[in-house]
């Protein structure tokens, strides 16, 4: 059995760049990163007979146990791996002399998580990334109306989660719950040695991100020099072109079969531009962000004394 195991973790927050920093970090040539971006293991409080339908239909699609006889050769976005023995296999063709590391996003929002990291590593490194809060909601949001969840707009999106039955990550959007930053980073910053984790924010990221990279590879203890190649990399927001577009992306089974025939194929671009358009930012929905920024200005306030941060910028 492999007992290679990941030396470091980028566990969230959900839509705050942890899908560019796994993209960068996965060119570096002292990093190994999961070819399953979110692989999800140590979130155990995942119920995953609660999954939205759409997320169960995707999942049944990639066939994971057809991916791992294939031996990994594709990159997957996430994916709820429960077996040990198939998670050290994400790992199996990191070198000793790599960092090895997966991305996901759930590990902060989890109420285990962290404990479980643990006790699988205890030296671990970990790396939060903390995005403004409404900022993130409405940027989830919006990947919510791009995958067909919502239909809505953002103030009715917020009112139909905040009932949902059952809540929880993959099966709501918790698109509030999810910007309550304070004790979820607590409970890293309780268990985990200060050196051993690294927070940053989405604004330093925009602002300059050379210098957020440095610091992560000197976190990391890598070459600091390493410049990654951003060109290939895009994860701008966009929104179904219309009824059929949604009718069609609702389906996860549908999405994953479109990429897998069209990846990297001239095809996949011209699709894209029939699907999607850019979203535009209506009144009603900026004043809906500014009621939400309101609602989180006690936690903001924690958060900014726990991390030793001045997140005045966010409650503006």
């Amino acid at each position: 059995m492999n007992t290679r195991k990941p030396d470091f973790f980028i566990v969230g927050a959900a839509k705050a760049g942890t899908t560019a920093l796994y993209s960068y970090l996965s060119q570096h040539p002292e990093v190994y990163m999961s070819p399953i971006k979110e692989p999800n293991y140590f979130s155990k409080d995942v119920v995953l007979e609660h999954l939205r339908p759409q997320v169960k239909k995707r999942l049944e699609a990639e066939n994971l146990s057809q991916y791992f006889k294939d031996g990994m050769n594709r990159i997957l976005h996430r994916a709820y791996i429960r077996d040990e023995k198939l998670y050290l296999q994400l790992f199996s063709s990191a070198s000793p002399d790599v960092k090895a590391g997966e991305a996901s996003a759930s590990y902060l929002y989890s109420s285990v998580a962290a404990n479980e990291i643990k006790k699988f590593n205890p030296a671990a490194k970990i790396i939060i990334i903390l995005r403004e809060p409404a900022a993130r909601a409405y940027s989830h949001y919006l990947m919510d109306l791009k995958l067909g969840f919502v239909k809505s707009d953002f103030a009715n999106a917020l009112a139909e989660d905040a009932k949902a039955e059952p809540k929880g990550w993959g099966a709501s959007s918790l698109y509030k719950e999810l910007g309550l930053y304070a004790e979820q980073v607590e409970r890293y910053l309780s268990i985990f040695p200060k050196e051993q984790v690294l927070i940053l924010l989405y604004d330093d990221l925009k602002k300059d991100e050379k210098e957020s990279l440095r610091k992560i590879y000197h976190f990391l203890g890598i070459n600091e020099e390493f410049i990654p190649d951003k060109s290939g990399f895009r994860n701008e927001s966009a929104v179904p072109s219309g009824t059929i577009a949604r009718l069609l992306l609702r389906s996860g089974s549908i999405r994953v079969k479109m990429r897998n025939l069209l990846e990297n194929t001239p095809l996949k671009p011209l699709l894209l531009k029939i699907l999607y358009k850019k979203p535009i930012l209506t009144d009603q929905d900026s004043n809906t962000i500014r009621q939400l920024q309101q609602g989180y200005k006690n936690d903001i306030q924690k958060l900014s004394a726990l991390i030793q941060r001045d997140l005045q910028q966010w409650l503006k």
